[in-house]
């Protein structure tokens, strides 16, 4: 991460891929390629990849710390199913 910082991005992403042969599902790594794709501007790669990051986390604090880098914008919000109200049965006519 401070080679992401330093703006050695080929160098961090060399470090992360041989991270990643190593221990594949380290939070780490997803943390570092969210920061990665950020700095590319790849928001939406970004995103999923610090979500990946948050639920991996190894404890509360750092993922609430990752959690804060997740933004609420709608092409990331997952839509919620709309299905319509139901509506009274109409009334039977009385015989």
């Amino acid at each position: 991460l401070c080679l992401v910082d330093a703006g050695k991005l080929d160098e961090a992403k060399n470090r992360l891929d041989q991270l990643a042969a190593i221990t594949p599902q380290d939070w780490r790594v997803s943390l570092g390629r969210a920061m990665l794709a950020e700095e590319a501007g790849d928001m939406k790669t970004a995103q999923a990849a610090f979500v990946s990051a948050s639920l991996a986390a190894p404890n509360d604090r750092i993922r609430v710390a990752i959690s804060e880098r997740i933004s609420a914008t709608p092409e990331n919000k997952e839509t919620d199913i709309e299905l319509p109200l139901p509506t009274a049965p109409a009334a039977k006519p009385v015989h």
